[in-house]
């Protein structure tokens, strides 16, 4: 499992912004709020402005924007109320249009007497104030028809003193440390985050944001926000009361509209290439050491037809039963030439396989899913310590599919079985990198960019074995035994005849292939855990966790679809010894 206590976030991001007009988020009593230029018009003897009066700070009170005009250059002023309720965050502006007096205060009001009466305007497009982020929504002339100003930024205007970095003399914005366009798992089940979750970065969903208070961590089982939070929906909590302010620490933003999450990888345009990969039938393995880096091209053969003989016993000592007949691909592997990497971009039209050490400016991305098989630290970073005064070293990976924290593998060099990502938790793996998982399904979630570990729900499998078989005859001999499941069983499943079922009393069993080392008698259940210095930007939310017998899991009856998340019955964390080789 990741250990979420350990999540910090680091000044990783794709690009920086400014900004210089900050304004406070509640009303003070009696203080008037105003747009400056744009809440005010002169011409000739006439000058009007418009302001917002807090006559009192108590938002369930009546409160006022008011409209001032003077007709005699100043000399006489005649003040009238638009509107006795606004937000509360706004600065009204005043547009004059063909004698028409334009408000704009979230909606949009227009007088035709000079302020004497108003009437909300019949322009449905400027009646909500919803879709805006700056504080002061602005109607002009444009093309002899109304027009609207609407600034779209990262975060609220009224807010934005949360999320600068103190000290900075350009008010640059701290990044997202985590961010989600819906914050539901592949299967439309809630992703809650919980009491192991305490996280030191801003934290954005464009969806609802599930808590639930279920145990661990140092929140009374509550997970906790350091930094802000933006939700475009609700927080929904189970239990359904929490302690907001013990939850989120720095702030909470409900019902804030929808930010775009990024769609485009412009790698596909600006980066180096590396190998020649068409598609889904390649894979690139890349380790950067420093400032170079080396790798492997793996080009998936022509499917092909294998069989394996199924007996009554295996090893067999009688007939066959029938044979298991089944499609196989290899991978045949080449080295690439390598080359230098720091400060530059790349793209691999596959899937991407890469771990290292990073020197300077690097971006990685994919065509395909991208996998993480090893560690991914900086230069000039410690493992383990805050980068956060490391100013030259910089990893982003981009998948435009997703990115796994990769099970296991088999090392082309020499086709030795590697576990790269799984340990003890006392020997954490790092990852110092900006990971941007932009995979769009198009209306199937499980096709929706995640940020995941490989491999999950997984059961034990019979493992090759050399065996000392003695014959009728007296003479012995050394025989190697593999793909054992395969010539005890029906496969591939069928209704009537299941994949190991416990209901016929048999053992559950990985189906062939799902683990990437199959078979293997004992694989990993809980992986160790993860420290991220880094951003995610995933559409929907990985998983970083899976229980044994997972209550939200699609199915427990036995049915294998890994493409859907089912994978048999519920994970058995004790190993099955062999009935014949053990």
């Amino acid at each position: 499992m990741i250990n979420r206590a350990t999540f910090v976030f680091a000044l990783l991001v794709l690009c920086l912004m400014t900004f210089s007009v900050l304004s406070a988020t509640d009303p003070v009593t009696n203080r008037g709020y105003f747009g400056g230029e744009l809440s005010t018009y002169a011409s000739g003897d006439t000058i009007m402005y418009v302001y917002y009066d807090t006559q009192t700070a108590d938002p369930n009170q009546r409160q006022y924007v008011k409209f001032v005009i003077s007709t005699d250059g100043g000399a006489n002023w005649s003040e009238y109320p638009v509107a006795n309720y606004t937000v509360q965050r706004v600065r009204p502006t005043l547009t004059v249009m063909d004698n028409i007096i334009y408000v704009h205060l979230g909606c949009l009001y227009r007088s035709p007497d000079l302020g004497q009466t108003w009437i909300i305007g019949d322009e449905p497009h400027y009646w909500s104030f919803e879709n805006y982020t700056e504080s002061t929504p602005y109607v002009f002339e444009h093309n002899g028809a109304l027009a609207g100003f609407k600034l779209k930024q990262a975060y609220p205007e009224w807010h934005q003193y949360d999320f600068t970095i103190e000290g900075s003399e350009d008010n640059i914005l701290k990044p997202y440390f985590y961010f989600t366009d819906n914050d539901m798992t592949p299967h439309n089940t809630n992703a809650y985050f919980y009491g192991f979750d305490d996280i030191n970065g801003i934290v954005r969903t464009n969806g609802d944001l599930f808590i639930k208070q279920v145990g661990g961590g140092v929140n009374n089982g509550w997970p906790r926000f350091n930094a802000p939070v933006i939700v475009g929906g609700h927080v929904i909590s189970t239990p359904s009361n929490y302690p907001v302010d013990q939850v989120f620490t720095a702030g909470l933003i409900e019902d804030y509209p929808g930010f775009a999450f990024p769609s485009d990888n412009p790698a596909r345009e600006s980066g180096i290439q590396i190998g020649n990969g068409d598609g889904e039938d390649f894979i690139f393995l890349i380790e950067v050491e420093g400032s170079s880096y080396s790798g492997w091209q793996g080009v998936l053969g022509t499917p092909y037809r294998a069989q394996a003989i199924v007996y009554d016993e295996y090893p067999p000592v009688g007939d066959s039963l029938f044979v298991n007949s089944f499609t196989l691909r290899d991978t045949l592997w080449t080295a690439l030439p390598g080359g230098l990497c720091n400060d530059r971009e790349f793209y691999v039209n596959g899937e991407l396989w890469i771990k290292g050490v990073f020197s300077g400016k690097q971006t990685w991305t994919s065509s395909g899913k991208l996998k993480l098989i090893g560690d991914i630290t900086l230069s000039n970073t410690v493992p383990g310590q805050d980068p956060i005064d490391n100013d030259t070293d910089f990893v982003s990976l981009l998948s435009e599919k997703s990115i796994e924290i990769k099970y296991g593998y088999k090392n082309p060099a020499d086709s030795v079985r590697i576990h790269p990502m799984c340990g003890p938790d006392s020997e954490p793996h790092y990852i110092y990198a900006n990971l941007y998982a932009i995979g769009n399904g198009m209306g199937n979630s499980f096709k929706d960019g995640v940020f995941t570990y490989e491999y999950q729900h997984p059961h034990p499998s019979t493992p090759a074995v050399n065996a000392n078989i003695q014959y009728p005859d007296g003479t012995q001999e050394t025989v190697h035994f593999d793909w054992i499941d395969l010539h005890r069983r029906y496969y591939p499943q069928t209704a009537a005849n299941p994949w190991p079922s416990p209901a016929l009393g048999q053992q559950r069993l990985d189906l062939p292939w799902y683990n990437p080392l199959w078979p293997e008698p004992n694989p990993y259940l809980e992986r160790g855990t993860i420290n991220l210095w880094g951003n995610i930007y995933q559409r929907r939310r990985g998983f970083m966790h899976r229980s044994y017998n997972d209550g939200e899991y699609p199915t427990h009856s036995g049915v294998w679809d890994p493409e859907t998340d089912r994978c048999g019955y519920p994970t058995n964390p004790v190993a099955i010894p062999d009935p014949v080789f053990w």
